[in-house]
């Protein structure tokens, strides 16, 4: 009986610790995860000419010393930015609304000790003229957070509209679980008919996922970038976890920017023409 105490006593402990923590933070309703705000003067279109650049990061929540330089840095000359981990404290708010020619379109996975967005980011050099989140049924453990991700689309030079999928994808869950994240985007693909980006940080830490997202995202089409030089894309139990997947554009150059501290993820840097 005592043993039987003892161990109804460590269950009981197990699931209020597991619901205080879920009480920390605080998901927002439908109507409040998308948040768009424009900082200067963005452009009509994404680029004037047929090439344009992108960088995708996951940014650590900013907590890094030279996050804030870095992300100057990589905005320069940059028409846009996929990024994860978007911390909306004082401090990134700050970054972003003070900073370049660009629209901001955030979507909110969680509010941080229900205060301060967390989510993603994609930010551009041209308003979006679609903003849509997909947001996982399953939550990560512990926390009993959900993923989002951030489906924008841009107008470019040659009349088409580009479709950029930004991604955090859901962790220490099953790969079946991954796997219908991915696909609840896959089915947005699917009803595109012009060029496609799919990028970010997709969580694929075990060979299973790394198999579910390379099957889902080539059977819409999709192809997945190759980096030139030394690839210090960041792992997990000796896996990748950033990749960007493009379709209907032509890939001019990707590169990992290994020598930049401001994140424990690398950025990467592509360059596309529009075919």
């Amino acid at each position: 009986m005592n043993r039987f105490k003892a161990s109804l006593l460590t269950l009981l402990t197990f699931f209020t610790c597991t619901q205080a923590i879920a009480l920390i933070h605080r998901v927002p309703k439908d109507k409040d995860v998308i948040k768009k705000f424009t900082t200067g003067q963005p452009a009509n279109l994404l680029s004037h000419s047929d090439e344009f650049k992108i960088v995708v990061w996951n940014m650590y929540k900013g907590q890094n010393e030279t996050w804030e330089e870095d992300f100057k840095e990589l905005a320069q000359d940059t028409n846009l930015l996929i990024t994860q981990e978007m911390h909306l404290n004082k401090k990134m708010e700050q970054v972003f609304k003070t900073f370049g020619d660009f629209e901001y379109n955030t979507a909110t996975s969680f509010y941080m000790y229900r205060k301060d967005r967390t989510g993603v980011a994609t930010i551009s050099d041209s308003p979006a003229t679609y903003q849509k989140f997909l947001r996982t049924r399953n939550r990560e453990p512990v926390v009993r957070t959900p993923k989002v991700v951030l489906i924008t689309k841009y107008p470019l030079v040659n009349g088409e509209e580009l479709l950029v999928a930004n991604i955090h994808a859901i962790n220490f869950v099953s790969a079946e679980k991954l796997r219908r994240q991915i696909d609840s985007v896959a089915n947005q693909i699917k009803k595109h008919t012009g060029p496609v980006i799919f990028a970010g940080d997709f969580n694929t830490w075990s060979d299973k996922k790394q198999s579910y997202m390379r099957t889902i995202n080539k059977m819409v089409g999709l192809t997945e970038a190759q980096f030139e030089g030394k690839d210090d894309r960041m792992k997990f139990r000796g896996k990748k976890l950033d990749y960007i997947f493009y379709r209907g554009l032509n890939l001019k150059s990707a590169k990992v920017l290994g020598e930049v501290q401001g994140s424990d993820h690398k950025p990467l840097i592509a360059t596309f023409s529009i075919q």
